[in-house]
């Protein structure tokens, strides 16, 4: 493989906005997110951009904003972690149903350790993003 190309799709350049954002497979997983919580939304143009906006996908409430940033944080890590594993292990990758399956896992352990979710057991928020910020 090319070190400039994206070691997800084999194609383009390997950029961290490619990567993230707009890889075909990184689109896949964000694609899978946004359907998973019910909302509509433009993948922004750089990762600036995605950090920046705030977006009430989830609503306003505590828990809505602690999940929402664990997701997005837990669809970056995946992402980065999944590259570096099929660059750096010569792994063959997953497809992006697995790969949602352990953003999810990730997500929900993480926003599990706020306050805000002090008596929401971590499974309760893995199987059902939705129902527990309501």
């Amino acid at each position: 493989m090319s070190p400039h190309w994206c070691a997800l799709c084999n194609m383009a350049g390997d950029s961290v906005n490619h990567l993230l954002l707009h890889c075909p497979y990184s689109l896949k997983l964000w694609e899978t997110l946004l359907q998973e919580v019910n909302t509509v939304w433009v993948i922004p143009e750089g990762c600036f951009e995605l950090f920046s906006i705030r977006i009430d996908a989830l609503g306003r409430g505590k828990k809505a904003k602690v999940l929402w940033g664990s997701l997005m944080q837990a669809v970056v890590w995946n992402l980065w972690l999944e590259r570096n594993r099929r660059i750096f292990e010569d792994y063959k990758g997953v497809g992006v149903a697995e790969l949602w399956d352990r953003v999810k896992f990730w997500a929900a352990l993480w926003a599990s350790t706020s306050p805000a979710f002090k008596d929401v057991p971590y499974p309760s928020i893995m199987r059902n993003l939705l129902a527990v910020v309501s």
